[in-house]
């Protein structure tokens, strides 16, 4: 594809890879139905990814049915609009550029965030537990409030960055409301 395009499904369709690999142009995935990404079933299962390069965004709901990792290249965005379940697994963020939550990301049992690298942003609600080893979470859109609905981990590698410019949370600074515990190492970056 080399323009803006919108790829519509309207039916469930399963996958082992997804990849994003247009700098200029964005893509974005709507519809009824939902993106699953399952290992393959080869007797050494291959476990499912997302490589992204340039902005684009996913509509339609998502579904990981095994661990997922997502890599999205420095100065890229991958944005999650509609509805995103783990299924229990856990979803691994890479690479420099940014993951934007949206909307309800649903963890289910065991499942989780680990943000490795980049950054996890976002007006949404993750649904369960978040652990930053070596990322940043940059609560809301510039600004807004960015929910964990269990418990927040960040390592003495990871960053929290907040943006203040008045007092009305959500609209004039960042939030991160946590549900859970919170366990803050790392770095508090807080930019005016």
């Amino acid at each position: 594809m080399q323009t803006p395009t919108n790829v519509s499904t309207n039916a469930a369709v399963t996958m082992n890879r997804i990849e994003f690999n247009n700098s200029t142009d964005s893509y974005a995935v709507s519809g009824l139905g939902s993106v699953n990404l399952a290992s393959t079933t080869d007797p050494s299962p291959v476990t499912p990814t997302m490589s992204v390069t340039g902005t684009h965004k996913f509509q339609a709901t998502v579904n990981l049915l095994s661990d997922t990792t997502i890599n999205v290249a420095s100065g890229s965005q991958l944005v999650f609009d509609g509805a995103f379940d783990l299924g229990g697994n856990t979803l691994t963020k890479t690479g420099g550029g940014t993951v934007a939550i949206n909307n309800k990301l649903t963890t289910g049992t065991g499942g989780g965030v680990d943000i490795q690298q980049g950054t996890v942003s976002g007006d949404g609600t993750i649904g369960g537990d978040v652990t930053n080893s070596g990322g940043t979470t940059a609560p809301g859109n510039s600004p807004g409030t960015l929910t964990v609905d269990g418990n927040y981990n960040q390592g003495s590698g990871g960053t929290l960055a907040i943006q203040i410019g008045g007092i009305q949370p959500g609209v004039e600074h960042d939030v991160l409301n946590v549900l859970g515990d919170a366990s803050l190492a790392g770095t508090l970056d807080v930019s005016l």
